[in-house]
């Protein structure tokens, strides 16, 4: 009777042991993660089955690290089952591995690159910009997006903003302002991707569905009816203009 429960006991605690390593493996990989996004970072997240051309994918993701303004590199092995739940938020299963993701600083997942895709001119260009990232994020979300587009010198911005925050509110939060200075140099190059004008005199709103896909354009003054029918409309909608859709990732 003494044997077969020491035995037991044994079991237990081999199992307690096991357990305690993958939700210790677990945390420290989600930690990493958690840390960089907490600190404004990007992660490249390099995502492996084992060591399979680990050292290939990590070179890769190093050398973007060090050109990189505040990012990080963290390694994922999608095999141990302490991931399993990070796997899972980052929709790992079916990649194939080695490969990397970018994911910016709000913790959106930008853009994912297999091995023989990724270089390190693509990761850096992958990094979205800060206000590209909130648009891309509520996309995630659910949510519908007003992107104000407005610079310090035009004085109908306020009534535009009023109208968009009526616009939220009768969505019940189902949506999010974006406010962007189109003088602001770290959005120059997403304001290019959406042929945004930057002589414009007027302040303008772009309306991205909750899909992420831009619906329809708007120039003050504008009214709060009408960013909430173009926030329902759909994708194939006739009035898309591609080229604004251009940014989605």
């Amino acid at each position: 009777m003494s044997a077969r429960l020491n035995k037991n006991a044994f079991i237990l605690i081999i199992l307690f042991l096991f357990v305690n390593i993958i939700q210790s493996a677990y945390c420290q990989t989600k930690e990493k993660i958690d840390s960089a996004i907490i600190n404004d970072n990007v992660v490249f997240l390099v995502v492996c089955k084992g060591n399979y051309k680990l050292n290939e994918a990590k070179l890769i993701a190093d050398e973007a690290q060090k050109k990189a303004i505040n990012a990080v590199v963290v390694v994922l092995d999608k095999s141990s089952k302490s991931n399993a739940t990070l796997v899972s938020k980052y929709q790992l299963s079916n990649m194939q591995t080695p490969g990397i993701l970018v994911i910016a600083s709000n913790g959106v997942v930008a853009k994912r690159f297999l091995l023989n895709e990724a270089t390190v001119e693509k990761l850096l260009g992958a990094i979205p910009s800060p206000k590209q990232a909130e648009v891309w994020l509520a996309s995630t979300q659910g949510k519908s997006v007003f992107l104000v587009l407005s610079k310090k010198t035009l004085s109908d911005k306020n009534e535009v903003v009023k109208e968009c925050e009526k616009s939220c509110i009768a969505m019940q939060n189902n949506a999010i302002i974006v406010d962007i200075d189109i003088e602001d140099p770290l959005e120059t190059k997403y304001l290019k991707s959406l042929n945004t004008d930057f002589s414009a005199e007027k302040t303008k709103v772009l309306v991205f569905n909750t899909k992420g896909k831009f619906t329809m354009e708007y120039e003050a003054p504008v009214l709060s009816s009408s960013l909430i029918n173009a926030s329902m409309l759909e994708d194939d909608c006739p009035c898309l203009k591609g080229s604004k859709n251009n940014n989605k990732k």
